[in-house]
């Protein structure tokens, strides 16, 4: 009997310890709920419910003046057959591609230059960034008098060379090659810094090894900074794709889409379907494509960043 006794006294003396435990961390979940309250209903009212109702929009027929009528899939039957959507498309991937190939390389080489040590390194670090902190409605007025055919900067360089009125953005060949040229300018400074990160990861003795093995400066890049480099060149391909995919703010000051649709991207097709022409449910199916472009994307970073964590 004492040992019986004794067995059930220990029983509840660690029966009411878990229950103590239980009981803090049940107090500590719920605190930690409190904290993140906020920011959970900000994002499920700013960011969920607008994504769901959005996708919702695109099954029906809403023109703002009276209540959306389902219509199954008929908006997205008729944007396959739509030719302005197709040539938006045809126009975003050239300029994604074309920003997000140029950023990664054009950065690359400028952070591999910035890694090493020289007169007012600092002070160029800073300039170089400095793009990337002024506002896109900035940007665009501003490039907008750098590209005028009349007193713009390139006028004034070209001009002495023979090369009179070139109509950078009035010009359906070359309007593309002028936003692309803004956004690799707004974006390289950002990315540089992510390289000098990834840079400045890498063990010095690793390049000590391959010094004493003799190899040059080429071959070091090859097989020591290159592969080592690979989650940040991944991260600034990827980022690259996404943020010039939705780019809007200086195509719709510069261009308006024009000349001739030559620069109507996806963002400008669907704020001229939503607020021009008042064809919400469509504007919001080309919202929904998008959508699915980009959550595509995000996968493909998640499978290519995989065997390296």
């Amino acid at each position: 009997m004492p040992h019986s006794n004794t067995g059930m006294a220990v029983n509840q003396h660690v029966s009411q310890g878990r229950k103590r435990r239980l009981g803090y961390f049940r107090r500590l979940s719920l605190t930690g709920l409190i904290f993140i309250l906020p920011a959970l209903l900000h994002q499920v009212f700013f960011s969920i419910y607008p994504i769901l109702r959005t996708i919702g929009l695109s099954f029906t027929s809403y023109d703002f003046s009276s209540a959306p009528v389902f219509t199954g899939l008929a908006n997205y039957i008729r944007l396959f057959r739509d030719t302005h959507f197709i040539n938006s498309v045809k126009v975003t991937v050239s300029y994604s591609i074309g920003v997000s190939l140029f950023l990664t390389v054009v950065s690359l080489a400028v952070a591999m230059l910035f890694d090493r040590k020289f007169p007012l390194r600092d002070f160029f670090r800073v300039i170089y960034f400095v793009p990337v902190v002024i506002p896109w409605v900035v940007t665009a007025l501003v490039w907008n008098l750098i590209y005028n055919p009349t007193y713009g900067l390139y006028h004034v360089i070209s001009d002495p060379l023979g090369y009179t009125k070139i109509l950078w953005i009035q010009d359906t060949d070359l309007v593309l090659y002028a936003l692309i040229i803004i956004g690799v300018w707004k974006g390289f400074g950002y990315y540089m810094l992510i390289y000098l990160a990834g840079l400045q990861g890498i063990p010095g003795v690793y390049y000590e090894a391959a010094q004493i093995d003799g190899a040059n400066r080429r071959k070091v890049f090859r097989y020591i900074t290159l592969p080592l480099l690979r989650p940040s060149i991944l991260l600034v391909l990827v980022n690259t794709l996404i943020d010039s995919f939705q780019v809007f703010t200086p195509v719709w000051l510069m261009t308006g889409g024009g000349p001739a649709e030559a620069s109507r991207m996806l963002t400008v097709y669907t704020y001229e379907n939503a607020f021009v022409f008042l064809k919400m449910g469509y504007a919001t199916a080309v919202a929904t494509i998008m959508l699915v472009v980009l959550v595509a994307i995000t996968g493909a970073q998640r499978y290519f960043f995989k065997p390296l964590t």
